[in-house]
């Protein structure tokens, strides 16, 4: 407090104010008279010192506590003595925070998941000097009642440590790229994200393995790929086998695993030959489609049964028999017209159209003139039909002189 007083008394002045140190002041007086009278303007300063220490309180940086020393370590606006943060040029008292730490108002968040990361909906007031337990200044938390994971390639996992905003899921083993589930372990994944796998995702049935089926018969063959068929039996992919149940080489119904290209089998459960002269009976190697009959003699040509023996066949044809089928008298030895033995006393007979043998009665002698070198016996002989060579006479034998031996005989026999 600073008192200025003006004159003496009785005729003085005074003018009391609060100074603020480090101030200069100036007084300014003007001209007076009294009755005529001049004299001198008499100025006496009085100062304040509440703590008497020798500073008046407008000069004293501890008006109230005594610093004789006027010692201020921190050089703020009070000196040690009445300082109690002496070396915090910010505080002259402890505050919240304590001297050294600035007593700065803040709000803190729950942290319930302890992530570091606070939820913006449970603030609580404080300094930034003291954190509460379970709070934190972050207020970023999507969801603090879990811990939250960065999921950079958005499969929905993710990894590394826990952040604001993310995924729960934490066990993505490679968060740069999608992987996808190798159930099958074939080196193709499913369409679905999972947290570890592989970054294929063309496996069209991840449940089992697959194969290349080029031929599209439904059996595959190969490496597993990531679309195909289960089946993977395939004995030749390049093509569509056929089933050879008769082992012929042609084979027939629908494509099988394995079996034969060949499907033009019109019968695949027997073997099958080529009738070549169409009379049901085949002959040959097996083909796709012929005769079950494979015992044709000669498939070149139609055969009929000879069952007299005469060179001459009739009726259907056989597989084995002869290639004539003018026979008209099948169970007699050969045809209408044909000679025959029409027995003792008859000459050869001729048959008719019933097939019966009709002859010529004998009336004329066979004689033979053999001549024998020397005594011996005679040959043998035999007079056969040319056509039929029917036995018609034969005669000889027995001894001869030399010379011509007559042998007479009736044509028709004896």
């Amino acid at each position: 407090m600073m008192t200025v007083t003006f004159g003496s008394n009785p005729n003085s002045s005074t003018v009391t104010w609060t100074a603020t140190q480090g101030t200069f002041y100036y007084i300014s007086a003007g001209s007076y008279s009294a009755f005529s009278t001049t004299g001198n303007i008499v100025l006496s300063v009085t100062s304040t010192d509440s703590d008497g220490d020798g500073f008046g309180d407008a000069c004293d940086n501890c008006v109230s506590t005594a610093n004789p020393t006027q010692a201020n370590t921190d050089g703020d606006a009070a000196g040690d003595a009445c300082d109690a943060c002496a070396t915090d040029p910010n505080k002259l008292a402890p505050g919240v925070c304590g001297c050294g730490v600035a007593d700065v108002p803040t709000t803190y968040y729950a942290d319930d998941d302890s992530d570091g990361f606070g939820d913006a909906g449970s603030p609580l007031a404080g300094y930034t000097c003291i954190v509460p337990s379970g709070y934190v200044a972050d207020n970023s938390d999507c969801d603090d009642t879990q811990l939250l994971y960065t999921d950079n390639d958005g499969d929905g996992f993710g990894t590394g440590s826990p952040v604001a905003c993310g995924v729960a899921d934490n066990t993505d083993c490679d968060d740069a790229a999608l992987l996808h589930a190798d159930v099958d372990g074939d080196g193709f994944g499913a369409a679905a994200n999972a947290a570890c796998g592989i970054a294929d995702n063309s496996d069209c049935d991840d449940t089992q393995f697959l194969y290349a089926d080029n031929d599209g018969d439904g059996f595959g063959a190969g490496a597993p790929v990531a679309c195909g068929v289960a089946d993977n039996t395939d004995c030749d992919d390049s093509q569509n086998l056929y089933a050879d149940g008769d082992g012929d080489g042609f084979g027939a119904g629908a494509p099988v695993a394995c079996g034969v290209a060949n499907n033009t089998d019109c019968n695949d459960a027997q073997l099958q030959y080529a009738d070549a002269d169409g009379d049901g009976f085949g002959a040959g190697a097996p083909v796709a489609c012929g005769v079950a009959d494979n015992t044709d003699c000669d498939d070149s040509q139609n055969l009929y049964a000879d069952t007299d023996g005469d060179g001459y066949g009739a009726g259907a044809p056989v597989a084995c028999g002869v290639a004539d089928n003018t026979d008209n008298c099948p169970t007699t030895f050969g045809i209408v017209g044909s000679a025959c033995d029409a027995g003792p006393g008859f000459v050869l007979g001729q048959l008719d159209a019933s097939c019966a043998c009709v002859g010529v009665q004998c009336t004329t002698n066979l004689t033979l003139d053999i001549t024998m070198p020397a005594f011996g016996t005679l040959p043998t002989w035999e007079l056969r039909e040319d056509a039929t060579n029917i036995l018609v006479q034969s005669g000889g034998g027995g001894f001869a002189n030399p010379g011509v031996n007559q042998q007479n005989h009736l044509l028709a026999g004896w």
